[in-house]
């Protein structure tokens, strides 16, 4: 690469499964003002859902993060031309506005992304887009891991199994001995990858963009070319968007929210409350109801339920109840 050519962007994968903690991490990554400025997000929704965009974005540092948004349910299944697309306008200098091009993208995934297919894609339209393929960190909730494991094994295991790095994270919410559990589960999927407990995704942005290998310890690198696709395997995952126009009582969201805990996975969403606007975020029986943050005062008021085989009429039942 001469000094007149563009370098390629490397692009860092964050999996994880429904609810794991992928938006938290990027939005610390985002706020942090050394490492967040030169970021560029790509983020695939479940959906045409739109809401950790708007996370991310509220947590900024920088007026100008760049993001871009792939409403394709999860990019493993979304066509190439996508995410080529993305991620060269992406890695794109902005044209006339003297600032470089980012230092690098972070692509969260989907929760029900197959994180090999992701890694691949990117390896494959690297060369045409201006980036290339840098590492896969993958984000394990360890109150809910063996939820996640029986709800989607083969998801589950791929997506830590492909990783260079693993944040367990909510270490906070189990003990010790469950730590050392959950340690031993993922090392014996992924004995390569560097393993870091932590609470709330609270890690050093650095290491994220220095000190993560390309290979895992010793894997290859995906070629783009004379390579056959992984196949595909689908997820069964989807979604239900339900658009809440007047004020929820906190408590009676509280209640709708551990009552379909057993059938829905995720959920997330803003809503007015008879305590002020809401930031909605339920993994299981982890609920959280924080006040909405002001950059996402203008954010459309609704809720998002992930999951298997849902029944949207019930579910919209449930939320005109409360």
């Amino acid at each position: 690469m001469t000094a007149d050519e563009p370098r390629s962007v490397p692009v860092i994968v964050v999996a994880g499964f429904l609810g794991a903690g992928k938006t938290t991490l990027l939005r610390r990554l985002v706020a942090d003002p050394v490492v967040g400025p030169g970021l560029a997000i790509l983020v695939n929704e479940l959906g045409a859902l739109g809401l950790d965009e708007e996370l991310i974005r509220s947590a900024s540092t920088s007026a100008s993060l760049r993001t871009v948004q792939l409403d394709s349910g999860c990019v493993c299944c979304a066509l190439q031309g996508d995410l080529k697309d993305a991620l060269a306008e992406l890695a794109r200098p902005p044209s006339s506005s003297g600032r470089a091009a980012p230092t690098h993208i972070f692509l969260e995934t989907s929760g029900a992304a197959v994180a090999s297919e992701v890694r691949f894609r990117v390896g494959v339209v690297g060369p045409y887009a201006g980036v290339h393929a840098e590492a896969v960190i993958t984000v394990v909730d360890a109150a809910n891991l063996e939820r996640a494991r029986g709800e989607a094994p083969e998801l589950f295991e791929d997506q830590i199994e492909c990783a260079d790095l693993v944040l367990l994270n909510k270490t906070d919410l189990v003990g010790p001995d469950v730590v050392a559990r959950r340690l031993e589960v993922i090392r014996a999927i992924a004995p390569r990858a560097t393993i870091l407990p932590v609470v709330a995704a609270e890690v050093e942005p650095r290491l994220l963009v220095g000190a993560v290998p390309l290979d895992g310890g010793g894997r290859a690198a995906v070629e783009p070319e004379g390579h056959a696709a992984p196949p595909s395997r689908g997820h069964g995952f989807g979604s239900v968007a339900i658009e809440v126009a007047r004020p929820l009582a906190r408590e009676a969201l509280e209640t709708l929210l551990e009552e379909v805990a057993e059938r829905v996975y995720r959920v997330k969403g803003v809503v007015d409350s008879d305590e002020g606007p809401l930031l909605v975020q339920s993994v299981g029986d982890q609920i959280e109801l924080e006040p909405l943050p002001e950059a996402m005062r203008a954010a459309r008021r609704r809720l998002i339920f992930i999951g298997v085989a849902l029944d949207a009429a019930e579910l919209r039942a449930r939320v005109d109840s409360v």
